[in-house]
């Protein structure tokens, strides 16, 4: 990302969390959230770029920052995420939205991960709202726990929205799905175990 996109996101999200963008600690939270490696770094802003020039129905995209722990296998970590959405046509009769992430978590399988994804999404009463988004990730390493380089991402969460803001709860989950595509998927995803990586999270999004 450009110095002035990644500056617009800390500001954003820092005032919306409550924290003093002055702040030391705030600061280096966010800039070890957003340090990508540079490759990943180029890939995602090519791929926001891309989905910001797409034509759609306005109705809101946002930055979101994510993070929670880790739970099952991923026990022992924490999982951060930078997540941009942009509004796509509508799936199957609801809202639909495009979903490009960064996510980095520490712990005995620490990783790093840039992720596609489509959703859908379900709104109730006012500002409620629920989402379903699956896609395809990519991983900076090979570990314990998940054992090819590109992964799927699911990921749900259950939340609020007002025109400006957007708190959720929600679930994230990379794994090549070798159990449950075992019968159908390519040979060489058997050379070791992918047990999957779990995050039950906390979002807030500034939207636009």
């Amino acid at each position: 990302m450009q110095p002035f996109l990644m500056r617009r996101i800390r500001v954003h999200l820092c005032r919306a969390g409550g924290w003093s963008e002055d702040s030391t600690g705030s600061v280096e939270r966010m800039r070890s959230l957003l340090a990508m490696r540079p490759t990943l770094q180029k890939r995602t802003a090519a791929l926001i770029v891309a989905l910001l020039i797409m034509p759609t129905a306005a109705r809101a995209d946002g930055f979101f920052m994510e993070a929670g722990p880790g739970v099952a296998r991923s026990s022992g970590s924490i999982a951060e995420f930078v997540r941009y959405q942009h509004d796509a046509p509508d799936l199957f009769g609801q809202e639909s939205f495009y979903d490009v992430s960064f996510g980095t978590w520490n712990g005995p399988s620490g990783n790093e991960a840039i992720a596609v994804a489509r959703g859908i999404g379900w709104r109730f009463k006012a500002i409620g709202y629920l989402t379903f988004e699956a896609g395809l990730g990519r991983i900076r390493t090979t570990t314990d726990n998940l054992d090819t380089l590109f992964e799927l991402l699911l990921r749900a969460s259950c939340g609020y929205r007002t025109e400006r803001f957007g708190l959720s709860l929600g679930f994230v989950h990379y794994s090549n799905g070798k159990i449950l595509l075992r019968n159908i998927h390519p040979p060489w995803w058997e050379h070791g175990p992918n047990f999957g990586e779990y995050f039950p999270t906390l979002e807030l999004g500034v939207l636009f």
